[in-house]
């Protein structure tokens, strides 16, 4: 599945879909793939890294949705308060 969704197996998919509209693939075409297949201890240890390696990605990307929200939050609360009067938001000179 990871040497599918790498570019090289993405180029390789786009470079035989079909269709104008609506991209198509046949089965033929996904099975004349042209894939790295190491042996399976090897397949293994790759997958294992890759799994970590995109679960740290997720985690990350989780943190920085959880923060993108936060920050909205707090935006819509200063907003509120400045409409409302609550602070002061004219310039002193």
């Amino acid at each position: 599945a990871y040497a599918v969704l790498a570019d090289v197996g993405q180029q390789q998919l786009n470079g035989q879909a079909y269709g104008g509209t609506k991209v198509q693939l046949a089965l033929d075409d996904v099975k004349s793939l042209w894939l790295p297949i190491p042996p399976l201890p090897e397949q293994h240890t790759i997958a294992n890294y890759l799994d970590r390696e995109t679960a740290k990605i997720d985690r990350m990307a989780s943190k920085v949705e959880e923060a993108i929200e936060r920050l909205q939050e707090y935006r819509t609360a200063l907003i509120t308060a400045a409409v409302t009067g609550k602070i002061d938001v004219r310039t002193k000179n």
